[in-house]
């Protein structure tokens, strides 16, 4: 069997009218000095997605190597990109929406990072929007003037993976053992999974390079992807759980990256853009309360009154008098805190500080 360097992972579900030019895609790609392979999970859609999946494939010439993983019923994306990363040979695995497509000399342009920097966790490229939109292009942009082409200090890397690249499994090259080793697979069953992946992902993370060049076209404007659901439930859901997960890795390594991130997504403006949209609010309560008490076990006084804030209904944290008020309390105190129990030598926290 020959080795195989780098595994392209595409789920498949309800996309008949993308599948064939995303499958394309990956069969025009350059890989001289390389070997690639293609998984492709069917998560039993309920179109004829499959058909033009085997109709394409039957017609390719090339020396990639497809192979199609077929689930018994529909388990979701995060359960499909699992299936295809156990099953992956590559060295490197990339992840590719059905709805999407691989931009040309993708594969090569990052792969050769991995190649001069062996061992680098990640390859970061750029990605190119099928529909302007100007806030989504700030968001999906890795400039040179701000990153250098590989970042190889620990903390430096674990900021960069909170903070600064997308938020999305697509447009990278992930070292498939960087997965395995750590146990890093998808959380199956929940949406902002990538935003999960993330954050768990930034306990190991220790060397990211980034390939400055649009590798991935994103099919920004379809109309029924899971982010589009009007109902914001299990996206607030989600966000709830991802605060809790935050706030567990911060009781473990109480650090000032996980501090800030923490705070960032408890911002009231996080809560007001969904709770409108979320239809069963008595579910999203009981997610607040989850999250409080995640918070609470910290020990953190500005954690803690940044999570009361986020809790108060809408109509009080978001009233023109009290909110400024509400604002400049935590600020002043987070602010305070933060300055008095960070160390000069370390992004750790002081834990004389009585965490």
């Amino acid at each position: 069997m020959k080795t195989i360097d780098l595994s392209v992972i595409i789920p498949v579900y309800n996309v008949e009218a993308y599948v064939e030019a995303c499958l394309c895609s990956v069969m025009e790609q350059e890989h001289v000095g390389f070997e690639v392979e293609c998984i492709i999970v069917d998560d039993r859609g309920r179109d004829g997605s499959m058909n033009v999946v085997r109709r394409t494939l039957d017609t390719y010439k090339g020396d990639i190597e497809f192979k199609i993983i077929e689930h018994d019923e529909n388990h979701g994306l995060s359960a499909a990109r699992n299936t295809a990363i156990r099953e992956a040979r590559g060295k490197y695995v990339t992840f590719l929406d059905s709805d999407d497509r691989l931009l040309p000399g993708a594969l090569a342009g990052m792969y050769q990072l991995t190649v001069k920097y062996p061992g680098v966790d990640i390859v970061q490229g750029e990605v190119q929007l099928d529909k302007p939109a100007k806030w989504l292009g700030r968001y999906f942009n890795v400039s040179s003037a701000e990153l250098p082409e590989c970042i190889t200090d620990r903390s430096t890397a674990k900021r960069i993976i909170l903070f600064e690249i997308p938020v999305t499994a697509w447009a990278k090259l992930i070292r498939r053992e960087f997965i395995t080793d750590n146990n890093l697979y998808y959380v199956e069953g929940m949406i902002h999974e990538d935003d999960m992946w993330d954050l768990c992902a930034s306990q190991y993370i220790e060397c990211i390079a980034f390939y400055f060049t649009p590798v991935y076209y994103y099919n920004n404007y379809i109309a029924n992807s899971i982010m589009g659901n009007p109902d914001k439930t299990r996206s607030f859901v989600a966000k709830m759980m991802i605060i809790e997960k935050a706030t567990e890795l911060f009781a473990h390594n109480p650090c000032q990256y996980y501090y800030d991130y923490i705070l960032w997504k408890l911002e009231i403006s996080n809560k007001i853009a969904l709770w409108a949209d979320v239809s069963d609010k008595m579910i999203a309560k009981k997610a607040i309360d989850g999250m409080r008490k995640a918070v609470k076990d910290t020990k953190c006084f500005p954690l803690n009154m940044a999570a009361c804030y986020f809790s108060l209904p809408p109509v009080i944290c978001n009233n023109q008098i009290i909110a400024p008020i509400c604002r400049r309390l935590l600020r002043k105190y987070s602010n305070f805190y933060s300055q008095k129990t960070v160390s000069n030598d370390s992004e750790d926290f002081s834990h004389s500080s009585g965490l």
